[in-house]
């Protein structure tokens, strides 16, 4: 393996935890928007993925997700968990956020997030819809340990009071929230969380370095590396954090995957909600369910089954030109079983989908599709981020097995 830095090739992110060499970002005098635009122009997080393939698409979503968030009032919220994350990242420690936030283009330009959204066509709007009513509440995974001193000498080093007594030990950060669109006032929190697939990471490479002399942070890997895809495709992942459990071992070998895309649907098969699409994503599904041209684009990443609420929402903004704002509605009401709103929903879905010439019997097969899988859709944003994690500690497995082992343990 190379004694240098391996280049990044665009297809993965850089790992979240290289040594943290970003200045401060001179901006405190100005308002929190401006500051938190210059950031994500900026790319501070140390996370950034080389150039940016689509740089208007990007922009576009940068707008207007910062839209979004000022109109939520969340603009110092961002800020706080950016340097939050700067904080962790100077004491060397490996960092991202966990949940929806994830698929988030801010998120991503901050170096908080592995995702690229524009890239995997993430809509933004399950987290960052203006109408939103109830508070954010953002979990920062971190390696290593010592999560209550970590968090006191942040809130130490800005000035925050100390938590709650009631509240998780090692929340960081409150700050009371009067949602825009109406409703009661609630707090906004940032929390700290041990990241154990973090740690490995960080313990593997820094014993490759020791005993080789080499650079082995999994940096800007090509996803489909052959010997990382082998750990994958043979089922040996009980040490890989994420792929260890039972129902993906056994699923991982009749799968075989070839990229990032699969394995994050692997792990949305074998989850306690998506499980019972395991079948019809190994086997294919049927032909029917990809007659509309609009729809085998949307579910190409999961081989042509409906596994993800942020389909949903593509589904209902390109078969049905609706706002995917309505779509992840949608999927709140198909959790619900909410069987008059999903009627009313289809009313306007069908309705949207002949304005823009579908077929009423296309159409209406699309819903069937919604209504039967949607109830059991996962969060793509969130398993992508799962699958580049493990994909790296496979990585690290199948190129240096000797400090993985000693790393893992």
């Amino acid at each position: 393996m190379p004694s240098q830095p391996l280049t990044s090739t665009g297809r993965l992110i850089p790992f979240l935890g290289r040594p943290h060499t970003d200045v401060a970002p001179a901006d405190a005098g100005l308002a929190p928007a401006e500051r938190l635009r210059r950031r994500c122009a900026s790319g501070f997080g140390n996370g950034r993925d080389g150039p940016v393939a689509d740089a208007a698409s990007l922009a576009a979503r940068l707008y207007q997700e910062l839209r979004a968030i000022h109109a939520l009032a969340l603009d110092e919220f961002y800020l706080a968990l950016h340097d939050l994350y700067r904080f962790a990242r100077a004491r060397g420690r490996s960092a991202l956020i966990n949940g929806p936030g994830v698929g988030s283009a801010v998120a991503h330009r901050l170096g908080l997030s592995p995702v690229d959204p524009v890239r995997h066509r993430l809509p933004f709007e399950g987290y960052l819809d203006p109408g939103r009513t109830f508070p954010p509440v953002q979990q920062l995974c971190v390696s290593g340990g010592g999560l209550p001193e970590l968090a006191a000498d942040f809130r130490s080093e800005h000035g925050l009071p100390d938590p709650d007594l009631s509240g998780p030990p090692d929340r960081v950060y409150t700050r009371e929230w009067h949602p825009p669109a109406g409703g009661r006032a609630a707090r906004a929190a940032i929390e700290l969380l041990e990241h154990p697939g973090l740690g490995v990471i960080a313990r593997t490479a820094a014993l490759v370095r020791d005993r080789r002399g080499a650079d082995a942070a999994p940096d800007g890997l090509p996803d489909d590396d052959p010997a990382t895809l082998a750990v994958f495709q043979s089922g040996e992942t009980d040490d890989v954090f994420g792929f260890g459990g039972h129902d993906t071992r056994d699923v991982l070998p009749r799968a075989t995957p070839n990229g990032v895309d699969d394995l994050a649907a692997v792990l949305a098969v074998t989850s306690s909600l998506a499980g019972d699409a395991r079948d019809e994503w190994l086997d294919g599904p049927g032909e029917s369910q990809l007659a509309i041209p609009e729809v085998t684009e949307v579910l190409a990443p999961s081989r042509g089954v409906l596994l993800y609420h942020e389909q949903v929402m593509e589904l209902a903004r390109r078969v049905a030109g609706l706002d995917p704002a309505d779509g992840m509605r949608l999927v709140k009401l198909l959790w619900k079983r909410d069987a008059d709103g999903i009627a009313e929903f289809r009313q306007r879905f069908l309705q949207g989908a002949r304005e823009r010439g579908i077929e009423s019997g296309g159409a209406d097969q699309m819903f069937d599709l919604i209504t039967r899988r949607g109830p059991s859709t996962v969060c793509r944003a969130n398993h992508l981020t799962a699958a580049v994690l493990g994909y790296q500690i496979a990585w690290l497995k199948a190129h240096f097995p000797a400090e993985f082992g000693d790393g893992a343990t």
